[in-house]
């Protein structure tokens, strides 16, 4: 599923970078993951673009210049799509930006609701699925600003009765911002 040849980049999109997304995605792209952000509220969108996301957490506040677009302006396929979309929401999310998903690329559900791996597995190998929960809180505190207080954790799994996959550079990129596998 991951790419063996280490001079290549572990692309990850976050698809929904509302609260949740912007903090899993500037966390990693702050701990040195190949991320970008894809959402469709605008004003959210053009100030990270405009000024950076500024997350504010336990470890202080800051500015991360992480790459964001919107869904009509993906043009390039991921190794890695977590999702945070609304439940309701995720099939027509990833209509949107088919373009990205490729044949290995892995798809990681942290939303809240029941059977989304459903709906992913109508856009990848079931073996490409990966399902996760998630105890961290955040928050948007407005177009570009997101807190988070406290901690968490977040738990993974690969969707049950599946043969395991290779897992590379995930967790390394994982393990570089903070989060727990």
């Amino acid at each position: 599923m991951m790419s063996d040849q280490s001079n290549q980049s572990f692309r990850v999109a976050v698809l929904g970078a509302g609260a949740m997304g912007s903090l899993f995605g500037g966390s990693l792209f702050e701990g040195g993951a190949d991320v970008t952000l894809i959402d469709l509220n605008v004003a959210h969108v053009e100030s990270i673009r405009k000024n950076g996301l500024n997350l504010k957490t336990d470890a202080g506040e800051r500015r991360i210049h992480v790459p964001v677009l919107f869904p009509s302006e993906v043009n390039a396929v991921y190794d890695l799509i977590i999702v945070f979309t609304k439940a309701m929401h995720t099939k027509q999310a990833l209509i949107a930006i088919r373009s990205a998903i490729g044949p290995n690329t892995a798809l990681l559900s942290l939303q809240n609701g029941l059977d989304n791996k459903l709906v992913l597995t109508e856009f990848v190998d079931p073996r490409n699925v990966l399902i996760g929960i998630t105890t961290y809180p955040a928050d948007i505190k407005g177009p570009g600003s997101v807190e988070s207080h406290g901690r968490g954790v977040a738990r993974l799994q690969r969707q049950a009765n599946q043969p395991r996959r290779r897992w590379t550079s995930y967790p390394a990129s994982s393990r570089a911002a903070g989060s727990t596998r």
